[in-house]
């Protein structure tokens, strides 16, 4: 399935064929599972990928609404992990960063901010569109201790000093 999709988008450059397969191996892992809560591992996190995935194809598609949704489900969803949480929040913030909804973006992100993120390239997505949407919304004083919670978190110097800099 995984290939089958990557051929459509990459070689045949058909985005809603694309998100019709990735619909498709969606629902066979939701017809395999259900709703068994010993879902190994390995199938819950492809599940949530999937899930995003398709939301991200949808957004691409300019029907933000089914993005939503779909990212909705899976923030109600109790079997999403930490990672998956922040990555859905970080996903309806950008949405809404487009469309100059900062209010919103900045709910969202702050969200995915607070999550506890094991995944280090998704904290320095959520972490800097949170510090930076908040700076170019001259909230200084919450940009900066966004910002330096941030940088107490990161591990690695050259991102933190790319953090420091807007201090």
């Amino acid at each position: 399935f995984n290939r089958l999709a990557m051929a459509w988008k990459v070689q045949k450059r058909d985005n809603v064929q694309y998100r019709k397969i990735l619909e498709e191996m969606l629902a066979s892992i939701e017809k395999y599972f259900g709703n068994d809560t010993s879902i190994k591992k390995e199938y819950l996190e492809k599940y949530f990928e999937y899930k995003t995935l398709i939301a991200r194809r949808y957004w691409t598609e300019n029907n933000r609404k089914k993005a939503h949704s779909i990212l909705d489900e899976i923030i109600a969803d109790e079997r999403a992990d930490q990672n998956q949480l922040a990555h859905a929040y970080w996903l309806k913030g950008a949405i809404h960063s487009e469309l100059n909804q900062f209010k919103k973006s900045l709910a969202n992100y702050k969200a995915a901010f607070e999550k506890e993120i094991e995944d280090e390239d998704l904290f320095l997505k959520v972490s800097w569109a949170y510090a930076w949407t908040l700076y170019l919304k001259k909230q200084y004083s919450d940009a900066e201790k966004a910002f330096e919670n941030a940088i107490s978190r990161i591990k690695d110097p050259i991102d933190q000093q790319r953090y420091k800099f807007w201090l």
